[in-house]
């Protein structure tokens, strides 16, 4: 896989009820990659946290690869979510979408069972050797604990591994990431509030839930600041700050979903339980903002 650079969206997965049971709502989701294409994002993430993997089936899964794909022909760059703490069934899933050539994977630190820094370090070894490009993902809010800086650069020369989507707002974290890892890995915000920063400290882009919604934007604030325009860059950002701050205000996906309902471009805001959609109050903030 070439350097990721730009806007990957993270995609979400819509879905409708039918019958009493949930599914996923294909128009929908084929309006949304549309929506994609149309503002030149840069790659695609399918069933990441954003597309609610914890709640999705291993078909369905593999339905959304195989018709994203199909959907897509190969004018994007198509990366999966999916692997989590379970080490040996993380590496049969990723051989299963590397059968269906995928250009990457998501591969989250190990949540619940809270692995020490050698089990992270031999975890992402081992899913390394399944042969495909391996983005690693830092996020300690939702997993508790995450890949330090020494373990990180442990694994900068293991074959496969690509990049690392970095969830955090700390300058001197993302400074001290790029600045040892940049020249090997893509190193991706996963931090919207914080992206314009990233990029002047020399990171590559993002994997970003805003981008569903607000595709222009997040490309805008990624070509300004390549172009090396990175006042400008910061500007877009700090104008789009009230819009990105209000995506998380509630659990990711949910008020995504809603602003993309709002906007007409999926049918509904319907989220799989254990989420439940968007509190009244915040849908009515939503519908000022988008």
């Amino acid at each position: 896989m070439t350097h990721l650079k730009g806007i990957y969206t993270a995609l979400v997965t819509p879905f409708k009820t039918i019958s009493g049971k949930s599914v996923i709502d294909w128009e929908s989701y084929y309006k949304l990659l549309d929506f994609q294409l149309e503002n030149k994002i840069h790659g695609l993430v399918v069933f990441g946290t954003t597309g609610e993997s914890p709640t999705l089936t291993h078909d369905e899964k593999l339905e959304l690869v195989k018709k994203t794909k199909e959907y897509i022909k190969g004018r994007l760059p198509i990366i999966v979510g999916g692997p989590g703490n379970n080490t040996e069934e993380s590496f049969s899933f990723i051989q299963c979408v590397k059968e269906l050539g995928v250009d990457g994977v998501l591969a989250v630190t190990p949540y619940y069972n809270k692995p020490t820094q050698a089990g992270i370090l031999e975890h992402y070894k081992y899913l390394a050797k399944a042969g495909v490009p391996l983005i690693l993902y830092n996020v300690g809010s939702r997993t508790v604990v995450e890949a330090n800086l020494e373990t990180l650069k442990k694994l900068k020369n293991v074959p496969n591994i690509v990049g690392l989507k970095q969830a955090t707002d700390s300058i001197v974290l993302t400074s001290e990431i790029c600045n040892a890892l940049s020249d090997s890995w893509s190193i991706l915000a996963g931090d919207d509030t914080s992206l314009s920063y990233t990029l002047l400290a020399g990171g590559h882009g993002a994997i970003s839930g805003p981008a569903c919604v607000m595709p222009k934007e997040m490309v805008a604030i990624y070509e300004e600041a390549n172009l090396g325009n990175y006042k400008k860059s910061s500007e877009i950002q700090l104008m789009n700050l009230d819009k990105i701050k209000s995506l998380f205000i509630e659990t990711n996906p949910c008020p995504v979903k809603t602003a993309l309902s709002i906007k007409g471009i999926i049918a509904s805001d319907e989220v799989r339980l254990p989420l439940v959609p968007t509190s009244a109050e915040l849908k009515n903030r939503l519908k000022e903002l988008f």
